[in-house]
């Protein structure tokens, strides 16, 4: 053999054994997913995609056999197939996981996740107005703009594993988010989301305060709310007082159910757009969220004008937004209480998914969108490090002094 041959045998040789160690996953097949088969505990609706603003297919009817085959990027909703005695093929489509048979046993880090369906077809929505709001996801993709305000928080001292909220009676629920803090949780076949609870939870055994009943949008930027009780200081505004007390890194703000009953849509654009600059301006990640309205009520079609505010908003400064007014329209009275204007409670202080509560309580859908939207900005931050090598704080029981990190 020649000195040449040699040489390029040694090459191919050599090229080969790259090839092996850096692409491994070639040399090998992927594990194959077996669709389980899943029941229902109550008749369901079959839809063209994973929300009511879409083709219904037919009706699934309790205890029929089908094929699970994908979920959402939520796991509220699920694809199934349903099959004939004779293994073929009659429907396709999707229902609210909420209705399955024995779904704590399922695990949806084990079910391959559908990150491309269109949740909602605006072109079925029930009238025009609404068709902008359906054409919102139900959770937000994380932009690289809010990547850049949580670095800068943590160069200003904000603390990476606290969050905290903003709003009026519905947000300050303790069925809200607080059961975070609580160890006792079920999430079951959300399991991909303890670990995000585990990062967050204990912050918010604090209460917030920027979130109390009868809070507004005006309200929470006037010093008059304050509560010296809480860490605030003369002439300190609730929603200052919480973000320099409790130092977070992404704050859940909701407005909108109270205001709308005594603002114009304008007004409440223009409070918001300030409570959303004051939030970027203190390096904190603002999740801004849509709210249910009852079609009946007096001011649904405010409310409509309301949300399209929060639309505008998000989109132009890159925020995050939950859309909770389309998730929750397949809820019984919309996730909505007696009185039209609070969510339905779970019955559970703490985070309880083993028999489908967020497809009856609007508290646990409102819950669920925004655990998955945490989960997302903890995705999205992941490697984004403080410049200084201070090691992650708890939740603070004190005020945190100026200046400090």
């Amino acid at each position: 053999m020649t000195q040449l041959k040699k040489q390029n045998m040694y090459k191919w040789l050599l090229l080969g054994l790259i090839c092996a160690l850096c692409f491994p996953a070639f040399m090998q097949d992927a594990p194959a997913f077996t669709p389980p088969t899943v029941t229902t505990f109550r008749e369901a609706i079959i839809y063209g995609g994973p929300g009511i603003a879409n083709q219904q297919i037919g009706m699934l009817y309790a205890d029929q056999p089908v094929a699970l085959i994908e979920r959402n990027d939520i796991g509220s909703w699920v694809r199934i197939h349903q099959f004939d005695a004779a293994g073929n093929l009659i429907r396709d489509g999707w229902i609210l996981s909420g209705y399955l048979n024995d779904r704590g046993a399922l695990r949806f880090s084990q079910i391959p996740e559908n990150t491309t369906v269109v949740d909602n077809n605006p072109d079925w929505a029930a009238t025009f107005s609404q068709r902008e709001l359906f054409a919102v996801p139900y959770i937000p993709d994380i932009s690289p703009a809010m990547v850049e305000v949580f670095r800068r928080g943590l160069e200003n001292g904000n603390q990476p594993n606290v969050i905290t909220k903003v709003g009026d009676s519905l947000v300050a629920s303790s069925e809200y988010l607080t059961p975070m803090a609580n160890p006792i949780r079920a999430l079951n076949a959300f399991d991909y989301l303890n670990a995000t609870v585990d990062y967050y939870g204990a912050s918010m055994a604090i209460p917030s305060a920027a979130a109390s009943i009868g809070l507004s949008s005006f309200a929470v930027v006037d010093p008059m709310w304050a509560d010296p009780a809480r860490g605030c200081q003369p002439g300190e505004t609730p929603l200052a007082c919480e973000y320099r007390v409790k130092r977070p890194s992404v704050a859940f703000i909701m407005f909108g159910p109270n205001d709308v009953r005594a603002m114009t849509d304008a007004g409440f654009g223009q409070q918001m757009r300030a409570i959303v600059q004051q939030t970027l301006d203190a390096g904190i990640i603002p999740v801004l969220s849509m709210f249910a309205i009852h079609p009946n009520d007096q001011y649904a079609a405010q409310a409509i004008n309301f949300n399209r505010q929060l639309i505008a908003l998000a989109n132009e400064m890159q925020v995050p937004l939950i859309n909770l007014w389309a998730a929750s329209r397949i809820l019984p009275n919309y996730g909505l209480d007696v009185d039209n204007i609070h969510l339905t409670y779970s019955g559970y202080d703490s985070l309880f998914y083993d028999a489908g509560n967020e497809a009856y309580s609007g508290v646990a859908l409102h819950n669920l969108l925004s655990l998955r939207t945490l989960y997302a900005i903890q995705q999205a931050v992941a490697g984004v490090q403080a410049p200084t090598a201070s090691a992650e704080l708890t939740p603070e029981t004190t005020p945190v002094l100026e200046g400090s990190t």
